[in-house]
């Protein structure tokens, strides 16, 4: 460390607009690798910077900030994360030591958004109609060419959400304007949604048989991790299609991949899958069925703007001893009580 100045480090890139922001109180630095750090890279990290901070501005693919890792970090304070997914994260390792874990929930809508909008290239065949114009076969097929992309009409079908938070819940208010009967699964009764929607919640398996579009809007957890496999994928109807925009280990991508080379479900549309990236050999890259895009669904120009500003925004409040807006772990008020804010803005 060269100066007095809390010593911060940024895993992924960050904005200007939020670098600007932890560089008015410390010093920051950035990973320069090019790509995700490993947790022995962090560690390695924690030993030599011992930085005060950590701040991580996309899912990582790796515990990044596991149990080890922020044992090793002898000085640190908080880790600001720019999302809501916490499984490259150990809470309850940060609250034992104190250390106050941040999150984003503004990009939820942006995520909302991308799910309705993979549904509805998967019912419309848009992406494969798309790529066939841009390749000359409507030239080359003629009038009726267009009948090669038939697809399946959204509105007035059954859509079935696992998880009806902050994510499935803006789903839900998407599918209602377009008449679509909604089901849900979720731990907790969404009791205002139901009364503002309509929407029906049932068991796991109800859903699965019953809706023409599944989609996971679950956080990956224990209970969740690879809850979409062989045997849910068989109660799905076969004209089934499925949509994943939280994280990939919440399905099986084995089962995933049989169940769409026999068609014992007709599509998947993912923002996420597992592992990522997905080698560019693997057998679900030559299927027909399926539309990948890589983990997107929270990055448009505005969210990751406004993100990124909250998250170096919760991380100086902390440095400089105040709590955060948003807090994961809550419990770490406990260990480590800090006063609120009083300021317009912190730093």
């Amino acid at each position: 460390m060269t100066t007095n100045k809390p010593v911060i480090f940024v895993t992924q890139p960050i904005l200007p607009e939020g670098l600007s922001i932890l560089e008015s109180i410390g010093e920051v630095h950035q990973n320069d690798r090019g790509r995700p750090l490993t947790e022995d890279e962090m560690v390695e990290i924690a030993t030599t910077l011992d930085p005060d901070a950590y701040v991580g501005t996309f899912a990582e693919p790796h515990r990044v900030f596991s149990a080890r890792v922020i044992e090793a970090s002898k000085r640190l304070k908080v880790i600001a994360w720019n999302g809501l997914g916490y499984d490259h994260i150990d809470p309850n390792a940060a609250t034992a030591r104190g250390i106050y874990v941040t999150y984003v929930e503004f990009h939820c809508a942006t995520v909302s958004d991308h799910a309705f909008a993979l549904m509805i290239c998967a019912a419309r065949k848009i992406v494969p109609a798309a790529q066939a114009v841009k390749a000359g076969e409507w030239e080359r097929q003629g009038t009726f060419f267009n009948m090669n992309f038939v697809g399946t009409n959204i509105h007035n079908r059954t859509l079935g959400i696992v998880g009806l938070g902050r994510v499935g819940g803006g789903l839900a208010r998407r599918a209602f304007g377009f008449d679509m009967r909604i089901l849900y699964c979720d731990e907790v009764p969404r009791t205002a949604l139901e009364a503002q929607l309509g929407v029906e919640r049932v068991s796991f398996d109800d859903l699965l048989r019953q809706s023409d579009f599944v989609c996971c809007c679950v956080p990956l957890t224990a209970g969740t991790q690879r809850m979409f496999d062989a045997a849910a994928f068989a109660k799905m109807q076969p004209s089934a299609m499925f949509v994943n925009v939280t994280r990939g280990a919440c399905v099986n991508t084995d089962a995933l991949y049989a169940a769409l080379r026999d068609r014992r479900i007709e599509f998947a549309a993912l923002d996420v899958i597992e592992p990522e990236p997905l080698p560019t050999d693997h057998p679900i890259l030559r299927l027909d069925n399926v539309l990948l895009v890589p983990h997107i669904a929270g990055l448009t120009r505005e969210t990751r703007s406004q993100a990124h500003i909250i998250t170096a925004t919760d991380c100086v409040r902390v440095l400089q001893g105040y709590r955060p807006k948003l807090v994961l772990n809550p419990a770490v008020e406990k260990v480590r009580p800090l006063p609120e804010w009083r300021g317009t803005e912190a730093g």
